[in-house]
């Protein structure tokens, strides 16, 4: 006779779990990765632990996208460190890449460096700070070329970005041909709307707009030069020329990107 208990303890196993002011954190390891969870049964952040430095969900390899734009890539932050899967793939990608992380969850930086794979190094600087009064009092003493956003409660995208004051002093740490790439959901609307209308208006033109294949995430980027869109074809042409690079099948997810946008990638 099997034993079906025992065969469910084999396929899904808890490996983290801790409270803190934010909620219940949860890392449950099952068919091959662990996943990180913020007291709902929606993955937040997901990592192969056989090969912990590939992107494993695909807003994070949608967000790794943008490496491939022309510029500088010395320096970026993320706000929202969760599993820590979009820093892993900035590290592996970047080898030397001075990354910034703000995370207010105690609870989540634990599960991120305890339970994650999230690998520690000295380009790497971890903040348990609020994003927004974070983002405030660095503006303009700092310049980013990359800022990622991946700012979420337990339910849906964070109320911050509701915040003008931080809209605004996110897009002054840019530097002067940075880049800001943000996670949204679809399935979120109106608040989507909301945050896509407070972000392009601190930018000079509005940014991409990019509904992925699959799931329900949206990823946006603007950029702090006004000429960027010049640049969008040799973004488009390095892409191609290595379909697999930063991760194996980015050449297929630039290729909807520029399908979603003929005319600004030529």
């Amino acid at each position: 006779m099997v034993n079906q208990d025992a065969d469910i303890v084999k396929v899904e196993k808890k490996v983290f779990e801790q409270e803190d002011e934010f909620g219940r954190v949860v890392v449950l390891e099952r068919d091959g990765r662990r996943e990180l969870f913020l007291g709902s049964e929606v993955v937040q952040s997901a990592v192969d632990y056989g090969n912990p430095a590939e992107p494993t969900l695909e807003y994070i390899r949608a967000m790794l996208i943008s490496l491939g734009y022309p510029g500088c890539r010395e320096r970026a932050l993320v706000l929202g460190v969760g599993g820590g899967s979009l820093v892993a793939g900035l590290s592996a990608v970047c080898d030397g890449m001075r990354i910034d992380g703000v995370e207010r969850s105690s609870a989540v930086l634990s599960a991120a460096t305890r339970a994650m794979y999230l690998p520690v190094t000295p380009a790497m600087n971890f903040f348990h700070a609020d994003a927004r009064d974070w983002v405030i009092e660095r503006a303009g003493s700092v310049e980013y070329d990359y800022i990622f956003l991946d700012l979420f409660d337990g339910d849906g995208p964070s109320l911050i970005y509701q915040d003008l004051a931080f809209c605004l002093n996110v897009v002054r740490l840019l530097a002067e041909d940075g880049v800001l790439v943000v996670n949204l959901w679809k399935n979120t609307p109106v608040l989507t709307r909301s945050i896509l209308e407070n972000l392009n208006g601190e930018f000079c033109a509005s940014g991409l707009k990019w509904s992925l294949p699959s799931g329900f995430n949206l990823v946006y980027f603007n950029f702090r030069n006004p000429e960027a869109c010049l640049k969008f074809p040799s973004w488009r042409q390095r892409m191609e020329q290595s379909p697999e690079w930063p991760f194996p099948g980015a050449g297929r997810m630039m290729r909807h990107l520029c399908a979603a946008y003929p005319y600004h990638f030529g």
